[in-house]
């Protein structure tokens, strides 16, 4: 039982010390200034999708169940 107390307590030391490592090395943060975000699609009048399909031409099917719509 002692030999596993040891071996459990040389496991957590080493691994809070890796742990501590990282931290140092850690990537920096937010950056100096942001950019304006950009509208890569048009807005559409989904009210929420509720479903999604493939149809047997392989085409995307969006259902809405609140607009009671198929795209």
């Amino acid at each position: 039982m002692q030999h596993f107390l040891k071996f459990g307590l040389a496991s957590a030391i080493i691994g809070l010390a890796a742990c501590g490592s990282v931290t140092q090395n850690a990537a920096p943060g937010r950056p100096a200034s942001w950019l304006t975000p950009e509208v890569l699609v048009a807005p559409s009048s989904f009210s929420g999708v509720h479903g999604l399909a493939v149809d047997m031409q392989g085409r995307l099917l969006a259902g809405s169940v609140l607009g009671n719509n198929l795209w």
